[in-house]
C-alpha cells in the first residue's frame, strides 16, 4: 500500500517570525511531516531569514517552495543557499524554483520564463559546485540583471553539500526543463494539467509522459524525485473553507490563459470578473468574491475534515509512488491554527 510522505508549505505574511517558528513546532508535534517549505515572495518576509531561522530551531527538511529568478541576482540566490546549507547540517535543503505568475507580471517584466528558468538552474547548479562560470553563457541573465558578458566569477565559498534542484512545472515549455535538468518536478494543482479535472481528464498524465520523455532524452543520470503540491483550505466551517480557498485560486485564475482553463470547463466569461476585480484595484477580496465554486472545486480542496479526506484521498490514487505532498494550506489569519490542527490530527492521520 502506498503511504504517502507530506511536506507543508508555509506562506503566512501575516504572522511575524517567531510565531512562524512556533507555529511550525505546533505542527511537527501533530503530525511527522517531512519538510517545511517556504513561499519565496518578495511581498512576505524574507524566505532565507525564515529559512535560516527554521534551520536553527526545527529538525525536519526545508526548502523554498518556489524561488523565482526575476527579482533575485543569481549570484545572491547562490550566496543565500550556500550560507543557509551550513546550519542544515545532514538535512535536505531544497532549492524549488519555477518562474511565477502575476505578481511578478505586475511589478516588472517575466521575460521568456522556461528559458530564464534554464539558465538559472545551469548558473546556480555550477557555481555551487563550486565552478567558475563565463556570464556569456546565460545571456539572458546576463542582459537582465546588467552584468558584463565578458565577466567571470567563481563563488568564495561552496555549500557543505549538494543541493538538489527541483523545478516547478504548468506548461510544455517548463515539463522539458524539469525533465531535462532537475533534480526533481512539482506539479502544481493551480495549473491545469495538475488541477482535479486535468487529472480526471488525463491532461496530469500527459504532462507527466513529457516530463518523463524530456528526461530519458536528457541522458542526465541522477535521482529524480516527483513532488506534488496540493492546495487545501480545511474548516468545520465549509462556506469559510470555500472562501479562503476562492483567495488562493482566483490569481491562478486570473493568470491563466483562457485556451487552458477552457480544458478544465471553466467558463471565460467568469474567469474575467475576476480579472475585472485585479484591474478595479480590489485586491484579493474582491476577486475572490469573483471566484466561483466551479474553480475552487477544479484548482483547490476545500471544506470540512472528512470532505478534505476523501478529496485528498481521490488524488493520491493518481500519483502513487511520488515522493512527497506537500500541502499548502489556504487559510489565513487566527483561522490559520485551528486549520493546521485539523490537517495534522483530523485529515492526514486517515490516508497514512
Amino acid at each position: 500500500m502506498f503511504r504517502p510522505k507530506f511536506g507543508i508549505e508555509f506562506a503566512m505574511p501575516e504572522y511575524p517570525l517567531p510565531d512562524l517558528i512556533e507555529m511550525a513546532k505546533s505542527v511537527l508535534n501533530l503530525f511527522d511531516f517531512e519538510q517545511i517549505w517556504v513561499t519565496d515572495n518578495i511581498q512576505f518576509r524574507s524566505s532565507f531569514v525564515v529559512l535560516a531561522a527554521m534551520a536553527l530551531k526545527l529538525n525536519c527538511a526545508l526548502g523554498t517552495a518556489v524561488t523565482i529568478p526575476y527579482p533575485r541576482n543569481p549570484l545572491d540566490m547562490v550566496s543565500s543557499f550556500a550560507t543557509l546549507s551550513e546550519l542544515v547540517e545532514d538535512r535536505e535543503l531544497t532549492i524549488g524554483i519555477g518562474p511565477g505568475g502575476h505578481f511578478y507580471k505586475t511589478i516588472g517584466e517575466r521575460i521568456k520564463p522556461a528559458a530564464t528558468v534554464r539558465e538559472t538552474v545551469k548558473i546556480t547548479r555550477a557555481l555551487l559546485n563550486g565552478e567558475e562560470v563565463e556570464f556569456k553563457d546565460y545571456p539572458i541573465l546576463s542582459a537582465y540583471f546588467h552584468l558584463k558578458e565578458e565577466a567571470k566569477v567563481k563563488m568564495a565559498f561552496t555549500a557543505q553539500k549538494g543541493l538538489p534542484i527541483y523545478i516547478a512545472v504548468g506548461g510544455p515549455q517548463m515539463l522539458k526543463v524539469a525533465g531535462e535538468l532537475g533534480d526533481g518536478v512539482i506539479y502544481n494543482m493551480l495549473t491545469p494539467v495538475g488541477s482535479n479535472v486535468g487529472i480526471e481528464k488525463g491532461l496530469f498524465k500527459e504532462a507527466v509522459e513529457m516530463m518523463e520523455d524530456a528526461r530519458k532524452k536528457s541522458g542526465f543520470a541522477r535521482k529524480f524525485r516527483r513532488i506534488y503540491l496540493v492546495h487545501i483550505s480545511v474548516s468545520s466551517d465549509v462556506e469559510k473553507a470555500k472562501y479562503f480557498a476562492k483567495r488562493n485560486v482566483c490569481y491562478a485564475v486570473a493568470e491563466t490563459p483562457d485556451s487552458w482553463l477552457a480544458k478544465i470547463g471553466i467558463d471565460p466569461n467568469h474567469v474575467e470578473a475576476v480579472r475585472t476585480a485585479f484591474r478595479k484595484g480590489l485586491g484579493m477580496d474582491g476577486a475572490a468574491k469573483a471566484t466561483t465554486d466551479e474553480m475552487i472545486e477544479a484548482l483547490a480542496i476545500s471544506g470540512t475534515p472528512e470532505q478534505c479526506t476523501e478529496k485528498l484521498a481521490r488524488i493520491l490514487k493518481h500519483i502513487q509512488g511520488y515522493d512527497q505532498i506537500i500541502l499548502d494550506i489556504a487559510t489565513v489569519g487566527s483561522e490559520m491554527p485551528k486549520a493546521l490542527k485539523l490537517l495534522a490530527t483530523e485529515v492526514l492521520p486517515f490516508l497514512i
